[in-house]
């Protein structure tokens, strides 16, 4: 599928979670969003829309990768869950209760464990800052953050010792035809295409991880 056609714009989807949310509460959005409520409901509405990879190698992948990152950051973000949801869309966000969710389609479109440590350095740095339990008013605001999350990603890459490159690359998995992941490549471009080599840093692990995957998205 090209990439222009990938659901998973932050923009979009924030809108359809608010709406499924505001759909059980007349509560106010943020409200809803930080409830423990919100957060299980939401696991159970991705749960039937897309439904979740559960295989004993990719979470095995993902909790060495994150404790790696976490571990090198010098902070702890509390209790940290990432899910994989099963569609070939292409994408990754957080929400409020430690909750990180990357696509199946992301991680097949990622060349290296250092663009998924990258990924993961990003969404962990929203709930090392908060973001997850904020609301943003505008997309200049949510942009910004963003571009906050991605230098401190960068940051966090560097002290678990991945290349900080992986940062730039990674972005090339995600629409390059959509105005925010320019933005965040221009952003990235100057200080790491000068000071860090284009890491190809993998593992054994990541690739029989991708070919599991492949074999269940039928590729």
């Amino acid at each position: 599928m090209p990439l222009y056609k990938a659901l998973f714009t932050i923009a979009h989807l924030r809108s359809l979670l608010v709406v499924f949310l505001l759909g059980f509460s007349g509560m106010g959005c943020r409200k809803v969003l930080l409830s423990e409520e919100s957060v299980h409901r939401t696991e159970l509405y991705l749960a039937g829309k897309f439904g979740y990879v559960n295989d004993p190698e990719l979470t095995a992948l993902l909790d060495r990768v994150s404790s790696r990152i976490i571990h090198g950051s010098g902070h702890h973000p509390g209790p940290i869950t990432l899910l994989v949801l099963d569609t070939d869309e292409r994408g990754a966000f957080s929400t409020a209760g430690g909750r990180t969710y990357l696509t199946r389609g992301l991680i097949l479109a990622l060349r290296n464990e250092a663009e998924l440590a990258s990924i993961i350095a990003h969404e962990l740095s929203h709930h090392l800052t908060g973001d997850t339990e904020r609301e943003v008013d505008s997309p200049q605001e949510e942009l910004d953050r963003e571009l906050r999350a991605d230098r401190e990603g960068v940051r966090m890459l560097g002290n678990a010792r991945y290349s900080e490159g992986a940062a730039f690359t990674a972005l090339q998995a995600f629409s390059e035809q959509e105005p925010r992941i320019i933005a965040r490549m221009r952003g990235l471009a100057p200080t790491l295409l000068q000071q860090d080599s284009l890491s190809t840093e993998s593992s054994r692990e990541f690739t029989r991880v991708k070919r599991r995957l492949r074999a269940l998205s039928g590729m």
